[in-house]
């Protein structure tokens, strides 16, 4: 209470009690809208991280190296004749 005597003592009592609870409520609304405004960001964030990795996994999973250009001089390479046999 002491706090309370003294800051009325220093504003001579003369503050504005009429529209203190509409101030506070507006304050309060403010505040709400703050918190709900990060709340959405946040989830905004994870939902984004999340489809990332999903795609980028998938993405992963179905990506094929492509042959190498050596490749022509390997074991796998046969002779476009041999496919013709029916092997």
């Amino acid at each position: 209470m002491d706090d309370l005597d003294r800051l009325l003592r220093v504003t001579g009592g003369e503050a504005p009690l009429e529209d203190l609870e509409a101030r506070v409520w507006r304050r309060v609304g403010i505040l709400e809208r703050t918190r709900e405004g990060v709340t959405m960001r946040g989830l905004a964030v994870a939902v984004a991280l999340s489809v990332g990795l999903i795609n980028g996994g998938v993405g992963a999973s179905l990506a094929h190296e492509p042959p190498s250009e050596m490749a022509v001089f390997g074991m796998g390479a046969a002779s476009p004749l041999t496919r013709l046999e029916g092997r």
